[in-house]
């Protein structure tokens, strides 16, 4: 291998550990799927010490694909985002290690990798940590597996002999008796083990500020030492800010809070159930209290829901990264995956150009929307209009109307209180009217 690496290469199975929330073991947080033996079962930190998995043989089968140039469905989300002209966190990858090595020492770096041929005397220096489903929210493009009060709802959607869109279903399948608390210890143990070769850590799954688990972690951190030449990154949605946490983000060497944010005021209330702006507001004031000590970066997942309320959103961000300037605040948009129907692909065609003068009015507005930071959002909303306007087949049609409708009705809420401009999309995409296919829905009690 010479100075250019195969076209499928990532840097990930030799820098980063990370998990699923339930306890098994991927290679990146983009992955599709976790990394699988040939039994067919999914690998997972349970029973298991870091060495056991790190040069085990599903690790080192993977890797060797990597130096093949092998493509894998593992890493079809970046692929995917690749051939939209979308920025992947494959090609981010490459480029911090082609930067932060040096063209001489990323040439040296990948022959190494080549000699090794899938072993590996390396130590994760990033790890991805997901430790379960703990969450005090139910928001709309989430799902079972990820939040226990959505599995509570679905569950209960279900007791009562009610129907779910086929996502939910087979999503909740898959979470059937899964018990978060018997594999955390194992992987917390193991953290706590590679920890001196940590740089960089980052919490995501359920909401890490109010999970016990991640407060394990992070106090044995910061008893060992390790958390002062850890750079930390928390995403979180942002409705809590605990002064013990607070305290806590402090020890690390810098600490990001990602914040989930898709929407403000009474869209916001409804992407995120159980969530409340002011509330919010006053959590987003308590963060930016600490100063140069914490870097907030919004987080906006792009869907159907929100694409058509971009524009006050990104007015909203633009407001604050005025007052805190781009050092300590900073945006960085999500595409949707998962589910299908929920994609902002299927926005009309007739829409697009309104929204494409609505993102120039921004950059032209505000100064952050010009900086190099700021032009990667732009030309990724950009990106993601040139998607738009393909026409939704008709059983895409029927879940998306009938998963707004059930989720309006099990959390009391109405998609055209909310958000007026997402409720016209919807209406426009529903004409000829859904057939009866569509299951009836009952009121909850």
């Amino acid at each position: 291998m010479e100075n250019s690496a195969p076209k499928t290469f990532c840097p990930a199975p030799w820098t980063t550990l990370a998990s699923s929330n339930d306890g098994s073991v991927q290679v990146c947080c983009r992955a599709l799927h976790p990394l699988k033996p040939p039994t067919g079962q999914t690998l997972k930190f349970a029973g298991q010490t870091f060495a056991q998995i790190w040069n085990g043989p599903e690790y080192r089968n993977f890797r060797r694909q990597m130096l093949d140039g092998q493509p894998t469905d593992t890493c079809t989300r970046c692929y995917q985002e690749e051939s939209a002209g979308i920025l992947s966190r494959r090609q981010r990858s490459i480029k911090n290690q082609r930067q932060t090595r040096g063209e001489q020492g990323w040439a040296q770096w990948l022959s190494h990798l080549q000699a090794e041929t899938g072993d590996t005397g390396e130590r994760p220096s990033h790890v991805e940590v997901r430790l379960g489903s703990n969450c005090n929210l139910r928001c709309r493009i989430c799902a079972p597996e990820f939040s226990q009060p959505i599995r509570r709802t679905m569950e209960a959607v279900i007791a009562a002999g009610q129907e779910l869109p086929a996502y939910y279903r087979d999503n909740l399948a898959r979470v059937d008796g899964r018990d978060d608390l018997h594999w955390q210890n194992d992987y917390i143990a193991s953290l706590l083990e590679i920890a001196p070769s940590i740089r960089s850590m980052y919490f995501a799954a359920g909401e890490p500020l109010v999970t016990p688990a991640y407060q394990k972690l992070v106090d044995g951190l910061i008893r060992s030492g390790d958390a002062r030449h850890i750079q930390l990154t928390v995403n979180t949605n942002g409705t809590t800010a605990a002064r013990e946490w607070l305290e806590r983000f402090k020890a690390f060497e810098r600490t990001e809070l990602w914040i989930s944010l898709d929407g403000i005021g009474k869209a916001f209330e409804y992407q995120r159930s159980g969530a409340a702006w002011d509330r919010f507001e006053r959590n987003f004031e308590a963060f930016t209290s600490l100063g140069n000590q914490l870097h907030l970066r919004f987080f906006p997942t792009i869907s159907l829901l929100n694409v058509m309320h971009l524009t006050p959103l990104l007015r909203w961000i633009g407001k604050r990264t005025s007052g805190l300037g781009g050092e300590n605040l900073s945006c960085q948009i999500n595409l949707l995956h998962t589910p299908i129907f929920l994609h902002a692909q299927w926005l009309p065609a007739s829409l697009v150009g309104g929204l494409r003068t609505s993102l120039k009015e921004i950059e032209r507005d505000y100064l952050y929307f010009r900086t190099p930071d700021g032009q990667n959002v732009m030309t990724k909303l950009n990106a993601l209009l040139d998607l738009c306007g393909q026409v939704a087949p008709p059983q895409v049609t029927r879940d998306l109307l009938y998963h707004t409708q059930l989720l309006d009705r099990l959390y009391h809420q109405e998609l055209g209180e909310y958000m007026p401009e997402t409720a016209q999309v919807l209406a426009a995409l529903s004409k000829p009217k859904v057939d009866a296919a569509t299951p009836h829905i009952a009121k909850p009690s």
